[in-house]
């Protein structure tokens, strides 16, 4: 379980920074990966814990789903602001 915390705070920090970014260009739609990305997590940390660590790959698989559409919106926010 402490392995799945860290691996969580390891991957905040870069889905915080996205989301501050993402935030001022698209809001809701940053608002529900932040959502997808927190549920994901959650599911992650739940099923790492269960005794059966392959039960964390749905809740990994929704938090990267999650956190690559901010990846890709940072880009497009980007240019945005450039523009």
């Amino acid at each position: 379980m402490q392995r799945a915390h860290q691996n969580t705070l390891e991957n905040y920090a870069p889905v915080a920074a996205m989301a501050i970014v993402n935030g001022l260009t698209f809001p809701i739609t940053t608002a529900a990966s932040l959502v997808a990305w927190s549920v994901g997590r959650v599911l992650y940390i739940r099923g790492y814990s269960s005794g059966h660590p392959e039960k964390r790959s749905l809740g990994g698989a929704i938090s990267h789903l999650a956190d690559l559409p901010l990846f890709v919106m940072c880009f497009v926010s980007a240019h945005k602001m450039l523009k």
